[in-house]
């Protein structure tokens, strides 16, 4: 399968978009040429059946989040030409990764975990973090492996783990070139050391080299993790490329009811070229979706006085950008040219900085509070995007990597309480749901005869969607034997799933459980028990 570089981008953004809405199969007709976004047709699960095997017979079919996968990993390849042969660079990516499990063991440093980890980073995945240890004299020292990518795959060298205190460590680098037997000979004279590996490759400066070529890539690889859209990771890209210390890039997100706003936060560090995610912003509000080509256009003067229009996609940034003004502006929505201009449709207006007009069809959206939230976040670790979009619409989702006050790793799911006063940073407090809450997800699931869990790897991908905050469509067999598609989504405060159609509306529980016990006096007992644990499960919610 070949593609042109600016197809293959397409087709990257094609897939990611698709898979935001759900969409879980890709379909294309095999050719020689060279394909485009236009080629592959996106589908849901339920959509396959309500089509017909004729519609796409003589196609192949392909997992859309296994593709949209591999195509997005070569596509942060900067050794490309213009035509991409997709199995070619696959396996390419093959042998690089061979000859850097090839290149450890030839210093000594190979470790068979080490393998998952170097095939992660070329996933777009998080490189290796691990020291590997070894034995000298009496005792183990660490090694810090560096993989780097840059167009390929490779081993640049390693780091030795020098204990300065029982909790402070210092690094002393080293090309893959320099022996690790050599070094671990000197492994009790520091200031040799220090001076061997200033001599062998300049310590300050391969530091800040390593640090310059190594920023974006570790941008991907965080951005990545989060789940950020790929159009935003190109323009952060961008960004730091140009060495712009602070910025800030900004995309949308699709979410149940329209679009949701993501706005991602970048700092470069003050001792080196090194480039930070420190946080992102995720908001929406009740505006209507735009029509199609339209904008939200903000008309007003500029500093010189001269009349300029900014354009919006976002409701949001447009209220944020309107509201700030001093003067005589208006905001409006339609098409920016100077023929569509006279037939914009004018939402709001401004006198010397003071609101003298709103459009009764915009005063909701306008005077409602727009709902936002902030997520701070450590080298790509933290909530998804894709998590604290959905933890907005009201829904809730589960970690196993949390960690307490006091430093212990733990597992809760987690939810926004809009219903409580914000803290002193802006953002809503969450309600959290331990294991010792009650809830289990696979048990509630095993409740009801759901298609989707007679198959080992869609129920896996149904748990993750869940514990994610989706609330995905699955075929459901109610009391009357009928089988229907619903939406899903998974309630851990009440300790059940709930069920919709798709057109929005609830479905009871009670017509798609299935009965376990033919006792109806051992039922009740269960049901007493349930109640009893629910009670008990209350009191064990955690606020934070």
């Amino acid at each position: 399968m070949k593609f042109n570089r600016a197809d293959l981008l397409e087709t990257v953004e094609m897939l990611n978009s698709g898979l935001g809405v759900g969409m879980s199969q890709v379909y294309f007709s095999e050719h020689s040429g060279l394909y485009k976004a236009a080629d592959f047709e996106l589908v849901r699960e339920v959509e396959i059946e309500f089509l017909g095997k004729e519609h796409f017979a003589g196609r192949v079919s392909l997992d859309a989040s296994d593709f949209f996968e591999s195509l997005m990993r070569i596509s942060f390849r900067r050794d490309l030409g213009e035509v991409i042969d997709v199995a070619v660079v696959e396996a390419r990516m093959e042998k690089e990764i061979l000859q850097v499990f090839s290149e450890l063991k030839g210093i000594g440093l190979y470790e068979p975990f080490l393998e998952k980890q170097i095939r992660d980073l070329v996933r777009f995945g998080e490189g290796p973090e691990r020291p590997v240890f070894r034995e000298f004299g009496e005792g183990k020292v660490g090694f810090l492996v560096n993989v780097d990518y840059k167009g390929a795959t490779r081993l640049s060298g390693f780091a030795l783990m020098v204990p300065i205190t029982p909790m402070v460590h210092e690094l002393l680098y080293f090309p893959k070139e320099v022996s690790v037997e050599l070094v671990g000979s000197m492994i009790r004279d520091v200031e040799s050391l220090r001076a061997m590996s200033e001599k062998a490759m300049g310590l300050v400066e391969f530091k800040n080299k390593n640090m310059n070529k190594n920023s974006l890539e570790n941008f991907k690889l965080e951005a990545a993790a989060l789940k950020l859209p790929l159009h935003m990771i190109t323009a952060a890209e961008s960004q730091m490329a140009k060495g712009v210390e602070k910025f800030e890039v900004e995309g949308q997100l699709f979410s149940d009811k329209g679009k949701l706003d993501l706005t991602v936060h970048m700092k470069k560090s003050g001792q080196s070229d090194y480039y930070y995610l420190n946080s992102f912003e995720v908001a929406k509000s009740t505006a209507k979706e735009l029509a199609p080509d339209h904008k939200y256009l903000v008309t007003g003067p500029d500093e010189h006085g001269e009349v300029k229009t900014k354009q919006f996609d976002s409701a949001v940034r447009a209220m944020d950008f309107f509201k700030a003004q001093t003067s005589d502006y208006e905001l409006a929505a339609g098409k920016f040219s100077d023929k569509d201009m006279p037939f914009r449709d004018v939402l709001a207006t401004m006198k010397d900085g003071k609101v003298d007009y709103v459009a009764p069809e915009f005063r909701m959206a306008y005077y409602s509070p727009i709902i936002r939230n902030s997520h701070y976040v450590d080298r790509g670790k933290g909530f998804t995007v894709e998590q604290a979009a959905n933890m907005l619409q009201g829904r809730a989702v589960f970690r196993e990597d949390m960690v307490s006050r006091a430093g212990e790793q733990y597992a809760a799911w987690s939810q926004y309480q809009f219903d409580q006063p914000k803290d002193k940073y802006g953002n809503y407090t969450m309600k959290q749901f331990g294991e010792g809450y009650g809830f289990d997800l696979k048990k509630e699931l095993a409740s009801y005869d759901i298609v989707e869990m007679g198959t080992k790897d869609k129920a896996a991908k149904l748990v993750d969607e869940l514990q994610n905050g989706n609330n995905p469509i699955v075929r459901v067999k109610g009391a009357d034997g009928q089988e229907k598609d619903l939406r899903i989504e998974a309630v851990p405060r009440y300790m059940n799933l709930n069920f919709y159609e798709l057109s929005g509306k609830p479905v009871k529980r009670e017509e798609l459980k299935v009965e376990v016990s033919l006792d109806n006096g051992l039922g009740q007992e269960k049901g007493k028990e349930k109640g009893k644990g629910k009670s008990q499960a209350q009191e064990n919610e955690l606020s934070l």
